[in-house]
């Protein structure tokens, strides 16, 4: 849903259509599962079987709906230091963001309160990734706004789906 966020904390719920399926394949596992925390995400995903899920995480990937304008920030300079802080990021997220490897999120088009939260979520616990969580240990509050404006503002990658006209 365009714009929705997430109560607590808040942010805005990633984007998801264009991400590869591999990776959004093994997220909905996890929050199933109980190796990703998000209560909402396990209660949607408690029920669902592996078949379901694979044809969830196709339907998603697939979707090629026009990209949303990427971010803009105003602040130029955040936006290079964010670049210049990406570079031990494009082993697995790709130097535009966009993950050559399924098994790793895209971040190019992102929104930057979800960057945002999922950096801080590796840092206090909330999420459970060894390689993430020494990746965002060094990153302090601005560190982490500045590679969030910077993947926000790279187009090409992750994409807000369009509700189609007769459900609007």
């Amino acid at each position: 849903v365009k714009g929705y966020f997430n109560v607590y904390p808040s942010y805005k719920v990633p984007k998801v259509a264009g991400q590869n399926a591999t990776f959004l394949e093994n997220a909905l596992k996890g929050y199933r599962d109980g190796t990703r925390t998000h209560e909402t995400m396990k209660a949607n995903t408690a029920n669902l079987s592996d078949q379901d899920i694979a044809d969830i995480a196709a339907f998603f990937a697939a979707e090629k709906y026009a990209t949303e304008e990427a971010s803009n920030p105003q602040n130029a300079s955040l936006v290079a230091l964010g670049k210049e802080k990406s570079a031990s990021c494009a082993a697995c997220h790709g130097a535009a963001g966009i993950a050559a490897n399924p098994m790793w999120p895209t971040l190019a088009g992102q929104h930057p309160s979800y960057i945002i939260n999922a950096l801080e979520s590796y840092t206090d616990g909330r999420r459970n990734d060894p390689t993430m969580k020494g990746m965002a240990a060094g990153l302090n509050a601005d560190d982490r706004k500045a590679l969030a404006a910077y993947f926000a503002s790279l187009s090409g990658g992750v994409q807000s789906l369009k509700m189609p006209e007769k459900i609007k």
